[in-house]
């Protein structure tokens, strides 16, 4: 999924208030989406795609900015999304992702 631009006066105003318009890339369908999860509502979320499964991300394998590394040295987790490979930190935890188990 992707962030779709308003094309309407109310597609702008409902953004402000945490609906927004996505569009699927595999089947190019335009739905509304609204982030506010009551559930999820403190756990992290990627700002690119909105997504929950989360994991880790090595300082050692970027370039980080110096605001960035002060925000790590005062408690922000590191986070990276799986699904658009997008990096940034956030202070709430992430929400831990049931995967079925692996059968052998």
């Amino acid at each position: 999924m992707r962030k779709s631009l308003p094309s309407t006066t109310w597609e702008r105003f409902t953004d402000i208030f945490g609906f927004f318009h996505v569009r699927c890339r595999y089947c190019d369908l335009r739905f509304k989406k609204g982030i506010f999860d009551i559930g999820n509502m403190f756990y992290t979320r990627c700002p690119r795609c909105y997504r929950l499964d989360l994991t880790t991300w090595n300082p050692d394998n970027y370039h980080i900015r110096p605001w960035w590394r002060f925000l790590m040295t005062i408690g922000a987790r590191r986070c990276r999304c799986n699904a658009c490979r997008h990096i940034f930190l956030s202070f709430r935890p992430k929400k831990s992702v049931r995967r079925p188990p692996i059968e052998v």
